[in-house]
């Protein structure tokens, strides 16, 4: 199948109580990933301070390069740390 834009998916199911909601997302998401292979998702409960948060400690990490690594920690997205002997 040919498409002329990336398929969307609205993921909001996923969380409801109606197990026929989340049902009809995972169809939709099998249905997409055998046909397409990629999609963007939408409701996904990701706010937008947490991606500008996100892109602002990448940014740091690709500027400092080998200086520093992120590593996950407590459930917080990442922490920086200082290798000592570089």
């Amino acid at each position: 199948m040919a498409f002329t834009s990336i398929p969307v998916i609205d993921i909001g199911g996923l969380r409801s109580q109606d197990l026929g909601d989340c049902k009809a997302v995972a169809a939709q998401l099998r249905q997409v990933c055998h046909e397409a292979g990629f999609f963007y998702i939408t409701n996904h409960g990701v706010t937008d301070d947490f991606m500008a948060e996100r892109k602002s400690i990448e940014a740091l990490k690709e500027a400092l390069g080998d200086q520093v690594m992120l590593y996950p920690y407590g459930g917080h997205l990442g922490n920086l740390w200082y290798p000592e002997n570089k």
